[in-house]
């Protein structure tokens, strides 16, 4: 609140208090008046003037001033009864504030009662919780070593039971132990350091051992022995493969890899590299022949090993490794018999084969071994390796050749596409360094086609008068773009790599011959010196070869594929 401005004002004897403007206003508002003895602008003389307008009003003089009088004495009343009020009051605050005082300190001697309290009773908690752990830590111990005599006793009786079981060779009744002993060696693998336990650890690792050499000298004996013949899968060869499940997971590789070479042994030796039925020709029969085995041997041994090995997918991908390194080995040696027909022919069964073996199987397998294989490898730089590898298209001194010899090795597989199949390429890649037949192929029918191109009438598009908008289009045209997008369309079923990069290179060739041998040669004749057709059309047979070699590179094999002859279709597809 503004402070009260002391200013006196010095009327006669008497002295006027004056109070600023805030403090003024908060009086009117707190004790309104319309009394004039109360405005702040009171003036003496005025008010007498008032109360005595005329010299006749001078003869009530004397009841105005009793009624001042008696007004004087009831304000003098009223400030006497507010200052002895006002007396009251102090007393009876000062009263009520030591009455306070002393609740207070009667409420902090109550908190401390209760503090003192409560520490007494964390004394008392924690001694009862602090019995409470101890029962609590002494019964985890009494738990933990009662399972662990559980499981030491197990373990003994388990490893003396497998040594009888594995002699009688009951594999039936070998699993359910074996599995238990497995477990049970988990929970004392942080107790090898306890001579006992160190010892019994060796002992079952010799019993695992023991079982493995076994297992597989009974298989050999059933598959490689003398009624190897006669055999007829039975129980006991079947709980020996769930033995093995439990086993280490190379006993079980080793176990597949064997079984899987006896039953493609007779696959190479009938289509061995010296036998006529081997070559590409014959390429046919090797699938065939496969089909038979795999379903013989589904019918056969079905039931004898677990589904979870996936037994014929791994005889599968053994054979389409099989069959690619000895088509590889072949094909290097015979190459000069290789013609584009028997090339195309060899790639169009192979392919048919592999979509077969990618709807039958779902090449868990081998995701599997290129995940074990792959582990020293980072996909960054695979990709590194990939991009040095790459040729510019369309390069002043790139050459089939060249594009060929720089073809990456197929053997080094790159990681399987998300949504393809691993099946696919698992052969086929080993026709991949070949493919510079089919370009040469493709190179020699060009060269014909344009040859032929030549020798047929020559087209005058101009005689004399012609313009521009008049210019007709060459039909042979239509038969070069219609080539380009069949070879495409091929040449993307067969790779999209380096062997596209050197088809661009076959077709910036023969674009140019054709230019030169076709077009320049049938170019009209006109008079026109300021804009000329052999000028115009020349440069647009360059910027047509420009776009053209973006082509291969930037285009997917679904907008090859929908290319058509048209100049429209065509302009869309350039720009």
């Amino acid at each position: 609140m503004s402070t009260i401005n002391d200013e006196k004002i010095d009327v006669g004897k008497t002295e006027t208090l004056v109070y600023s403007a805030e403090v003024q206003k908060a009086i009117d508002e707190i004790l309104p008046s319309d009394d004039p003895l109360d405005k702040p602008d009171f003036d003496t003389i005025d008010h007498i003037n008032k109360l005595f307008p005329t010299e006749q009003s001078l003869s009530s003089i004397d009841d105005v001033i009793n009624s001042l009088e008696c007004k004087v004495d009831s304000i003098d009343n009223d400030i006497r009864s507010v200052i002895r009020g006002q007396i009251d009051v102090n007393k009876d605050g000062k009263a009520e504030l030591e009455e306070a005082q002393r609740y207070i300190k009667h409420l902090f001697s109550q908190i401390r009662e209760i503090k003192q309290k409560a520490e007494h009773s964390e004394e008392i908690v924690k001694e009862i919780t602090l019995d409470i752990k101890q029962l609590d830590c002494a019964k985890k111990n009494l738990t933990t070593s009662i399972t662990t005599l559980n499981n030491l006793h197990m373990l003994v009786s388990g490893i003396e039971s497998l040594r009888g079981l594995t002699t009688k060779r009951k594999y039936g009744e070998i699993v359910m132990p074996l599995q238990g002993v497995t477990d049970v060696m988990k929970h004392f693998k942080n107790y090898t350091d306890i001579p006992h336990i160190a010892q019994l650890s060796t002992e079952v690792k010799q019993l695992q051992t023991s079982l493995a050499t076994q297992i597989m000298a009974d298989f050999r004996e059933a598959f490689s022995g003398p009624n190897a013949k006669n055999f007829v899968p039975n129980r006991q060869m079947t709980e020996a493969c769930l033995v093995v499940s439990i086993l280490e997971p190379k006993v079980k590789d080793e176990l597949l890899e064997w079984f899987i070479d006896i039953q493609l042994s007779e696959y190479t030796h009938l289509f061995d590299s010296a036998e006529d039925v081997a070559w590409l020709d014959k390429l046919n029969q090797r699938y065939a022949w496969f089909k038979r085995q795999l379903l013989q041997c589904e019918e056969k041994f079905r039931a004898m090993f677990p589904v979870q090995w996936e037994l014929s997918e791994r005889i599968a991908v053994e054979f389409c490794k099989i069959t690619k390194n000895e088509l590889s080995k072949l094909m290097v040696k015979r190459k000069n018999e290789i013609d584009v027909k028997l090339l195309l022919f060899a790639i169009q069964k192979t392919v048919a084969f592999e979509n077969l073996m990618a709807k039958t199987f779902n090449g868990n397998t081998i995701v599997q071994n290129y995940e074990k294989s792959s582990n020293n490898l980072t996909k960054q730089s695979i990709i590194n390796t990939e991009t040095e590898d790459i040729l510019q298209p369309f390069s002043e001194d790139l050459q089939i050749s060249d594009a060929l010899e720089n073809m990456p090795s197929l053997t080094e597989k790159n990681e399987p596409k998300q949504n393809a199949s691993p099946f696919y390429g698992l052969i086929s890649d080993c026709f991949q360094p070949f493919l510079y037949i089919y370009i040469d192929s493709v190179d020699k029918n060009l060269s014909e086609l344009i040859e032929r191109f030549v020798s047929d009438n020559k087209i005058t598009l101009a005689k004399e008068n012609i313009d521009d908008q008049t210019a007709s289009v060459l039909p042979n045209c239509a038969d070069l773009f219609l080539f380009y997008k069949k070879s495409l369309v091929q040449c993307t079923e067969l790779s999209n790599h380096n062997p596209m990069l050197a088809l661009a290179t076959v077709f910036q060739k023969y674009l140019k011959e054709y230019a030169t041998k076709i077009l320049e040669v049938n170019l009209p004749k006109i008079s026109h010196p300021a804009t000329s057709l052999t000028t115009n059309v020349s440069n647009m047979t360059k910027d047509l070869i420009k776009d053209l070699q973006l082509l291969p590179s930037g285009m997917t094999e679904t907008s090859v594929k929908n290319i058509n002859c048209t100049p429209q279709e065509l302009a869309k597809i350039l720009y």
